[in-house]
């Protein structure tokens, strides 16, 4: 009876040892995924950051080229006017003003700086425009967008990193509006674009291919750059993959944009040769 009581309270003993074991072990558990979850944001917070501020040198280098022929065409222009008027002092009749070749020449150099002024001028509207497009930060999170706009807003804004250099080849298929996270999904595809631009030594080509089947769509965003081994691709998606002077160089740009198309029930599959190139496709649902 002694023996059997001894067992009992050992054996009851070891149960509480092991149910405590195991809520430690539970709690442990719970705080590294939490953990996990906080890296994940911070690294994804600092991409988004690393990102804004390429974004912003890109575009005050593009709104200042235009802001600077604009000044420089004031200054011309004033000195234009001032000619025009002495002209008009100057002379004594319809006939001289038409004959004068001061004045001629002042009104062609005033028109040719206005029309290079509408020009520069034209251009920062489209760099707003795209901005406001490409952030949608005055609409809802969540809408049914046209993936396109999207993609031409972020060409826009990185245009200097692809002029004189890559041409971009759009092969646009007929695509329903989509339900998504607009902003989220447009970091996306500058991500990409980004990439494949940074891949691409010299001068190359990027396709936009995009497609709509099956209740599903897709964008492919193919480079004529370096292209990757088969061992890189597989760790393309791994937050602390980098190669410097190579396809990767924002250490979590395509690991954000991973998180992003699994949080909209997508996928992100990526194809490329070392050499040749890469393709990175994302697909998304159509009927969401």
């Amino acid at each position: 009876m002694v023996n059997i009581i001894g067992v009992s309270v050992v054996v009851f003993g070891l149960m509480i040892y092991f149910v405590r074991s195991r809520d430690l072990a539970f709690a442990e558990l719970a705080d590294m995924n939490v953990a996990l979850v906080n890296s994940q944001a911070q690294l994804i917070q600092a991409e988004k950051m690393a990102s804004l501020g390429t974004l912003t040198a890109g575009i005050a280098h593009e709104v200042n080229t235009p802001i600077g022929v604009i000044n420089s065409n004031a200054d011309i222009s004033e000195r234009c006017i001032e000619k025009i008027v002495g002209a008009m002092e100057r002379c004594g009749s319809i006939a001289e003003l038409e004959s004068d070749d001061q004045l001629k020449r002042s009104v062609q150099a005033l028109q040719k700086t206005n029309r290079a002024t509408r020009e520069c001028s034209n251009r920062i509207s489209q760099l707003v425009g795209s901005l406001k497009n490409f952030s949608r930060m005055d609409e809802a999170a969540s809408q049914r967008v046209d993936l396109h706009e999207g993609i031409d807003s972020a060409l826009n804004l990185i245009q200097h990193e692809l002029k004189d250099r890559i041409d971009v080849v759009k092969e646009y298929g007929d695509l329903p509006r989509i339900n998504c996270h607009v902003s989220e999904l447009n970091q996306v595809f500058m991500n990409i674009l980004r990439n494949a631009a940074e891949a691409i030594e010299g001068k190359g080509r990027i396709t936009i291919r995009s497609s709509a089947a099956a209740g599903q769509v897709s964008v492919c965003i193919e480079d004529t750059g370096v292209g990757m081994r088969p061992d890189q691709v597989q760790r393309v998606f791994d937050p602390s993959f980098t190669r410097k002077g190579s396809r990767v160089r924002a250490k979590t740009g395509l690991f954000s944009s991973y998180q992003t198309v699994q949080k909209h029930d997508g996928e992100i599959k990526i194809e490329s040769e070392l050499g040749k190139g890469t393709a990175v496709t994302v697909v998304l649902s159509s009927t969401g």
